[in-house]
């Protein structure tokens, strides 16, 4: 039976062991290189429509559609999209990232439907804010 030398000298090499294989660097997935990768380009603009109240509080829960309209800003003929207005009030919508014009509208019970004319000129995002007064 070996001594408590042996123990010893076992032990400590099987810590340098695992410690060897944690320090280890991990080999990088998919040929990826190191570094920052370019940014790509936007290809749609985003609305971001914010829902508030009279009283500066904002609508969780208001059905926003957004129409096609002509430059007077008139609602032509297409496919609406809609959604509902999240816990903070918000809503986005992504429409292509061209010269546009579209009508917003919002809703919700107890206040009154309002519209806006929107112009898409191609920035990346804009923020319309519509105020729904109380009915």
């Amino acid at each position: 039976m070996p001594g408590k030398a042996a123990y010893r000298g076992l032990n400590v090499w099987l810590v340098l062991v695992l410690a060897a294989f944690l320090f280890m660097p991990l080999p990088v997935a998919g040929g990826q290189k190191k570094g920052k990768t370019p940014p790509q380009k936007v290809a749609d603009t985003l609305i971001l429509v914010s829902t508030f109240a009279e009283t500066g509080q904002t609508l969780r829960g208001a059905r926003v559609r957004l129409y096609p309209a002509d430059a007077e800003g008139n609602i032509v003929k297409g496919k609406a999209l809609e959604g509902q207005t999240n816990h903070v009030g918000e809503y986005p919508f992504h429409v292509p990232k061209t010269e546009g014009t579209y009508v917003l509208v919002a809703e919700m019970k107890g206040f009154t439907r309002t519209e806006k004319s929107v112009k898409v000129q191609g920035e990346d995002q804009l923020d319309v804010f519509l105020q729904l007064p109380a009915k």
